[in-house]
Formats: structure tokens, C-alpha cells, sequence
């Protein structure tokens, strides 16, 4: 639904930026969305790119270490939550 562009009236999801963009990333869970919220945002937008890219191509995800894949597993490879630079 949401992936088709059908957010009128979803809080954060309606402008028609964000709209254009979920139908980019086509969210297959909540936490696809709450990830492409987090990324547009006026810091971190130049990563919507490589979360599209990585999102649909996830075998080709590179870690730069392989602790890394726990923590930016969920985000295919992207550092989008701040939270994910203390671990």
C-alpha cells in the first residue's frame, strides 16, 4: 500500500517527497519505514541512494568488518540511526 504511494492522511509519509520516495523503496516491513523516515531528513538524505540500491540488492551488501553486519544488518549496510555509531 504504502509502496504504491497511497499515504494520504499517514503522518510523515504524505508530503510528495517522501511519497515518490517510498514508491522508490517499496517497503517490505516497518522497519523499511521507519528507516527511509529517518533518512529524509535533510543530513542523512544523500544515503537514500545506496539504502534503495542495498535494500534491493541486499547480496551485494558489503561490511567493512564483519562485526559491523549485526549492527547494520537491518539497515542493509547504512549507517541511518545514530544509535548505531556507539555499539
Amino acid at each position: 500500500m504504502i509502496g504504491e504511494g497511497k499515504t494520504v492522511g499517514v503522518f510523515q509519509l504524505e508530503s510528495a517527497g517522501m511519497t515518490s520516495f517510498m514508491k522508490e523503496l517499496r517497503p517490505d516491513n516497518l522497519e523499511d519505514i521507519i528507516a527511509g523516515i529517518s533518512l529524509y531528513r535533510p543530513g542523512p538524505m544523500a544515503e537514500i541512494p545506496r539504502y534503495v540500491e542495498s535494500k534491493n540488492n541486499p547480496d551485494k551488501v558489503q561490511y567493512i568488518t564483519p562485526e559491523l553486519e549485526p549492527i547494520l544488518g537491518v539497515s542493509y549496510g547504512v549507517m541511518v540511526y545514530q544509535g548505531a555509531k556507539r555499539c
